[in-house]
């Protein structure tokens, strides 16, 4: 039970001066993120030779899962909420169910300057960069048919 209270917690957006938010209307920018699995979070180090999606700078970390709702044959991936720890702090992501569509998130609780980043159809809304001990926000909302994109990154 306490597990289900802090997923929940951390996965309220914030408020005034909070996180970048909006629907997804656009079809510009390229996708970074070509052979990822449904469900699946992957973390990279800076030097390991995978390069950040531009949004994220040049970060030391950053993860990024791939988030996909197929209404039509009820598969949901990854599960609403999940949290995990990564190396400076906990990161948390997934989807809610609203009215007409869906909501998609990226939260993350860090001990170093760090932000979170919500792409939908290639427009990314990002929490810009937040203080070490801080929570960064971003969500957006499209279509149950679009794919998601969660990511965190460090300084």
């Amino acid at each position: 039970m306490s597990v289900v209270l802090a997923v929940l917690g951390i996965s309220t957006p914030a408020a005034a001066g909070g996180a970048q938010v909006g629907t997804a209307t656009g079809d510009a920018g390229l996708d970074a993120t070509a052979g990822l699995k449904v469900g699946q979070p992957v973390i990279h180090k800076r030097g390991d030779g995978v390069k950040p999606p531009a949004e994220l700078g040049n970060p030391s970390e950053w993860g990024v899962v791939k988030i996909q709702v197929n209404a039509s044959t009820n598969s949901f991936q990854p599960l609403a909420n999940t949290c995990q720890n990564v190396t400076r702090g906990t990161w948390c992501y997934g989807w809610d169910k609203v009215d007409p569509g869906k909501k998609c998130y990226s939260n993350y609780m860090a001990s170093v300057e760090h932000k979170s980043t919500v792409r939908v159809k290639n427009v990314d809304y990002s929490s810009g960069w937040v203080g070490a001990g801080g929570t960064s926000y971003a969500y957006a909302y499209s279509g149950l048919q679009y794919t998601c994109y969660s990511y965190y990154s460090n300084t």
